[in-house]
């Protein structure tokens, strides 16, 4: 048997409910119900304001969060951002 005094009990409780709050909001997931949009490679280079071939050597660098799925790269959006907001 363990005894858990209850204030402690609610305490982590919340830091867990926390954390995972912040970890979704940081990493773009919020469940089924979130959407995030699809980016190509023309899409993600626009949006960083540099080369498609950049985005590419970046990407094989794992410098930007990105997949290669056949011929083409594919980016999430929420990654990106992510990304962005962790470098500054």
């Amino acid at each position: 048997m363990i005894l858990v005094d209850l204030t402690e009990l609610e305490e982590s409780i919340q830091i867990v409910v926390k954390n995972t709050f912040q970890e979704c909001i940081e990493n773009g997931r919020f469940g089924p119900e979130f959407v995030d949009e699809t980016w190509d490679r023309k899409t993600t280079a626009t949006f960083l304001k540099m080369s498609q071939e950049k985005v590419t050597e970046l990407v094989k660098k794992n410098e930007i969060p990105g997949r290669k799925i056949g011929r083409d790269y594919v980016f999430l959006k929420s990654q990106i951002i992510s990304m962005l907001k962790r470098r500054n």
